[in-house]
């Protein structure tokens, strides 16, 4: 990620809480909406914007144990 305005390395976006027995396995899904997911306040405009650039998603059930991740890009509006 590259981002125009100073931001926090790590930003919690999404959480569920998955109880699973041993060897049972779950499907779970979410969904990032950039306008609101990855919007921050920008001082200057004194409105929220969303950096244009990659970023990646990381899901685990920490930020210490990351076990899965993916990269995503949004464009410029």
């Amino acid at each position: 990620m590259n981002p125009q305005r100073e931001r926090a390395i790590h930003e919690l976006r999404a959480m569920q809480r998955v109880t699973l027995q041993p060897g049972e396995a779950r499907d779970l899904s979410f969904s990032i909406t950039p306008a609101t997911d990855l919007r921050i306040y920008d001082d200057a405009l004194r409105a929220y914007a969303v950096d244009p650039g990659a970023y990646e998603v990381e899901v685990g059930a920490s930020s210490g144990d990351v076990r899965l991740s993916g990269r995503f890009s949004v464009d410029s509006p």
